[in-house]
């Protein structure tokens, strides 16, 4: 059996791609490899090569971190860097500082990292699990701990804490893998600015399953989260059904997941996924984006809503409303053929109105003053001009095909107040 030993080694190159060459050696280079010199040999140390130990995985690397070696077969290979710091973007090589005089470090900052890396005032905190009682220790939280300065309460629950499994990055990104209390989350932030993620800050998934948005968050009040487009007399959801006047449809539902006593009803509501970010945005480059929910779909802006496509719209829905107050069914939709044959009908029953003349013999309606000359069948004349001029006498091409779908052009031949874009159902 071999034993493995490891030593410490400082970071003189990280290789980046298979073309990372360095400009002089030009020498064939593998991602994740590293080029490092054996701490302890001073200016003597030669410059060694090593891959990263574990296959999928392989952390942030730079010069001037501290690594772990070992040799396996021949091979030599490296964990870290160390976390000399307790810091995601600062964790140079701590034992350089001592050693700094025996080195050439033209290029090197004081604490070791290379010049060019990012400025030391780019220094974010490790992101943390801050205390939350209600989420930590629910039900026993509003029981026992009455004043939490009370030394009895705080020390019996506060020990009982755990900390999350955490991948992080330099520079405020993290994949969070945790849980409050037994109830698992996972939190998928960038752009961290602060020791915890904090929504209105940079960008965030969050996979939860036990408190409201605003307590995963410790946002409190609860009332100062709240969607962007909800506010300012905006309210998103508003024209659904209440059905329940406890939780009704037509406002967004902030107390999802609301930890409640224990003596009261338990709820159902416990999973659910946030995605926030300045910008998001949705993009099938091949495909479908389909969007399916088992209740409602609410859809909000605090400016414009629009909709552009190539193609046809099809709104497949039992009632269709436009405008909340449509929903009292006071001012129904017009079905274009229907009024346009009720036209034409009117119409032609008007033009063969005839007036009774000497001997009741049937004359045709005139049109003009009294004072202008009257000319029989003038008002014919003009009611035959109007069928003419709004085309109700003209057979409609809806351009449908074999399968009886819509074409994409308009069809044609339509009475002139009739869309040959835009359709509805007929009364069914």
């Amino acid at each position: 059996m071999q034993e493995m030993n490891f030593f410490a080694g400082h970071v003189e190159r990280a290789h980046l791609t298979f073309d990372d060459k360095h400009p002089i050696k030009k020498e064939t280079t593998l991602p994740g490899q590293i080029e490092f010199k054996p701490i302890g040999m001073g200016k003597r140390a030669p410059v060694l090569k090593a891959l990263p130990l574990l296959r999928g995985y392989h952390d942030s690397i730079t010069r001037g971190d501290l690594v772990l070696i070992t040799v396996i077969g021949g091979k030599r290979f490296y964990l870290g860097p160390i976390n000399t710091f307790g810091n995601p973007t600062k964790s140079p090589d701590h034992t350089y500082v001592s050693r700094q005089k025996s080195i050439d470090s033209q290029s090197d900052r004081e604490d070791g990292y290379n010049k060019e890396m990012p400025s030391e005032q780019v220094v974010l905190p490790r992101l943390t699990k801050k205390r939350n009682w209600t989420m930590d220790f629910p039900y026993e939280y509003e029981k026992e701990i009455v004043d939490e300065s009370s030394d009895f309460g705080v020390k019996t629950i506060a020990e009982s804490m755990f900390s999350d499994l955490m991948l992080e990055g330099r520079y405020g990104n993290a994949i969070r893998i945790g849980a409050r209390n037994f109830n698992p989350q996972i939190l998928i932030s960038n752009h961290n600015q602060t020791a915890e993620e904090t929504l209105g800050i940079g960008s965030h998934i969050a996979m939860l399953s036990f408190g409201t948005i605003a307590e995963n968050f410790n946002i409190f009040p609860e009332e100062e989260y709240r969607l962007s487009s909800d506010g300012n007399g905006n309210v998103i959801a508003n024209g659904n059904n209440v059905v329940n006047e406890r939780i009704p449809q037509n406002r967004f539902n902030y107390q999802y997941g609301k930890i409640k006593p224990l003596e009261e009803e338990l709820s159902n509501d416990f999973d659910q996924i946030l995605i926030t970010s300045d910008r998001i945005i949705f993009d099938g480059a091949l495909e479908d984006v389909t969007i399916s929910a088992n209740r409602n779909i609410n859809l909000g802006a605090n400016n414009n809503f629009t909709l552009n496509n190539k193609g046809f719209s099809v709104f497949q829905s039992e009632n269709i409303y436009i405008g909340k107050e449509a929903k009292k069914r006071e001012e129904p939709m017009v079905l274009g053929f229907t009024l346009r044959n009720l036209l034409l009908e009117l119409l032609e029953l008007i033009s063969n109105v005839n007036a009774l003349g000497m001997n009741n013999a049937p004359q045709e309606l005139t049109l003009g003053p009294a004072a202008e000359k009257l000319i029989p069948g003038a008002f014919n004349d003009k009611i035959k001009e109007l069928i003419t001029k709004y085309k109700l006498n003209q057979e409609p091409t809806l351009n449908i095909n074999d399968n009886d779908e819509p074409r994409l052009e308009p069809a044609t031949g339509l009475a002139t107040f009739l869309s040959g874009k835009h359709f509805i159902e007929p009364n069914g």
